[in-house]
């Protein structure tokens, strides 16, 4: 019998080019249609394309090592990734606008 390191190894080399792949076709029918510029989109596909697939593997690979049941770690992946999203978009710098500055001469 194989040990539970081999096994969830083993998973991950399979799981993330498949995701990588599904991420990229995302990418690439996302970006460019929501007029983003092209400078940084070579970090956008690395963050979108390439660590997050990673990121979301290895969670759901370790939520589910822990669960007792596919029905019970598929719960929990939920509700443990929408904390994820919450503290993602709580933390993440927003871009300045002109209603940042009190002292904008822009009125609305």
């Amino acid at each position: 019998m194989y040990s539970w390191t081999a096994l969830i190894t083993a998973q991950i080399l399979v799981e993330v080019p498949w995701n990588i792949l599904g991420s990229t076709l995302y990418f690439l029918t996302w970006y460019w249609t929501s007029r983003f510029t092209t400078e940084r989109a070579g970090y956008a596909y690395l963050g979108i394309g390439v660590l997050l697939p990673i990121y979301y593997t290895t969670v759901a690979q370790a939520i589910a090592s822990m669960a007792p049941n596919a029905e019970v770690a598929a719960i929990l992946f939920g509700f443990l990734f929408s904390f994820v999203i919450t503290l993602y978009v709580v933390l993440f710098p927003h871009a300045p606008s002109a209603f940042d500055d009190p002292l904008s001469s822009v009125t609305v």
